[in-house]
């Protein structure tokens, strides 16, 4: 039989096309994901299977990775991915009705809101931010920077088509992922050593105001004489860097004192205390490294020399770690027109809250959430926002029960078994409602109906819960006296 030569080639898992355009390489797992999702509708129904929390974590976990397999190759800034990102789409609304047990009508905007799922094109947004950052964690001769500009170039040798090679007009004309690097890694101020021969296998700190620094201060004690105390500013970091900025600073200090044979590090932070003394790849590597070197050498110098670390939750505000804790709120530091350290967390942190923004703005238009969608408070007044962590307010808190939150999400989204559905998509049911109203619609039912228990008008989740529990059929199906079959 003769060879039929394809139009692409598949390489590691990715399919490349003559274009480079990675048209066939999304369709591929695009497609695959798609599948998957209509291959778990089996594991649940309308009253049986997995329940709506465990049907998003399934989701998550198994189904987004492959979606975003290779995304650094066609999301880009400029890029020219519509299709692919419709097929994305498609595939996570497909994915939302699943675990809501919603309507086919139901707005996709309100149904991503109510399951805790982000949408695609801010999620891609949010991976490829991360991904710029973490350029900076390459070694020095790593292959990538050879495609890199002259500041990421290092020990590499740039590539003929390096972005080091090109003339501003071409950095200009050119959309790819590596400009995207060239562009965004300069706001990146930390530096990384991924091959040092240590790291070889073998809270009050930081200020709500924009307007101010992360502060680190250290107070040093022998008995309970004090010997010395300093405070600095660590930046725009978050608070584990500022933390381990601290203790790198205590540290470094406390060797340096006479006849000191035992270190006791008094910290809000078992898990940095930890990672102090980690010099592998992570956010602060550069103090780890120095704490790394100092108890090296101090250690060298007497064998009963120890160091222990007391963990002290800082709102305790117990004896002298209160005391540092007070030092170091009294001092502030702004951000001046020098240019301020960041630290690879904090420019992470920032990229995932400026999507979580997005999201937050686009959900506020009507025509994203739906027109009938019965917007919800928190108990302190503002408005319920979706959320990409912990599923969301509307799932963590309904979640458990399959029946319970399709009905609850049928109810927010107005897309109901109910008299105004049928009317709206003209369906031969009836429009009127039981109580003698002409027309039976969620407002109605929630506010008006004289045959629905409902004591005042549902602000938070916990009325819509104590609502439907005391009309326990409302928003559902009735069932046929007659039977099935």
């Amino acid at each position: 039989m003769p060879l039929k030569p394809k139009a692409y080639w598949r390489y590691l898992g990715f399919y490349f096309d003559c274009g480079l355009t990675f048209h066939e390489h999304v369709h591929y797992y695009a497609t695959k994901v798609f599948t998957t999702v209509q291959a778990m509708c089996m594991l649940r129904n309308s009253t049986r299977g997995l329940s709506p929390k465990q049907q998003c974590l399934l989701y998550r976990s198994c189904v987004v990775p492959i979606a975003m397999y290779g995304y650094c190759l066609w999301y880009f800034d400029g890029a020219r991915n519509k299709g692919a990102m419709n097929q994305l789409k498609w595939m996570q609304q497909k994915a939302a009705l699943w675990i809501m047990g919603a309507f086919h009508t139901s707005p996709t905007g309100s149904l991503e809101a109510l399951a805790g799922l982000i949408p695609v094109h801010l999620m891609l947004k949010k991976l490829v931010a991360h991904a710029v950052y973490r350029v900076a964690t390459l070694s020095d001769t790593h292959p990538l920077r050879s495609m890199m500009g002259e500041r990421l170039l290092k020990q590499a040798e740039p590539h003929a088509r390096s972005a080091a090679l090109m003339t501003p007009a071409m950095r200009g004309k050119v959309k790819s992922t590596v400009m995207e690097v060239d562009k965004c890694v300069h706001t990146l101020t930390e530096s990384f050593e991924p091959f040092v021969p240590e790291a070889r296998p073998a809270d009050g700190s930081v200020p709500q105001s924009n307007q101010y620094q992360a502060t680190s201060a250290t107070i040093i004690y022998k008995g309970y004489h004090e010997l010395k105390r300093t405070h600095y500013g660590s930046g725009r970091v978050t608070t584990p860097d500022a933390e381990l900025n601290a203790i790198a600073c205590a540290v470094c200090l406390a060797v340096k004192q006479a006849n000191c044979q035992h270190i006791m590090v008094f910290t809000d932070s078992m898990g940095l205390a930890h990672k102090v003394v980690d010099p592998s790849m992570h956010s602060g590597q550069a103090f780890s490294l120095s704490v790394c070197h100092v108890l090296q050498e101090w250690f060298k110098v007497d064998d009963l020399c120890c160091i222990t670390f007391v963990y002290i939750p800082s709102a305790f505000q117990w004896d002298i770690h209160g005391e540092a804790h007070k030092y170091i709120t009294e001092h502030k530091v702004r951000v001046g027109c020098r240019k301020t350290d960041n630290s690879i967390d904090v420019l992470r942190s920032q990229a995932t809250h400026s999507v979580l923004d997005t999201w937050g703005s686009n959900f506020q238009d009507c025509t994203y959430q739906g027109s009938e969608f019965l917007e919800l408070q928190w108990p302190d007044g503002w408005p319920l926002q979706p959320l990409y962590l912990n599923r969301g307010p509307w799932l963590s808190y309904f979640g458990c029960s399959i029946t319970e939150f399709a009905r609850v999400c049928q109810c927010i989204t107005g897309h109901a078994p109910i008299g105004a559905y049928y009317h709206r998509f003209k369906i031969d049911e009836p429009h009127g409602c039981t109580c003698g109203a002409a027309l039976q619609s969620c407002q109605h039912i929630l506010f008006r109906c004289r045959d629905r228990y409902s004591t005042h008008y549902p602000h938070f989740l916990g009325d819509i819960a104590s609502f439907m529990k005391c009309n326990s059929m409302v928003f559902g199906f009735n069932q046929d006296p007659s039977g099935v079959g």
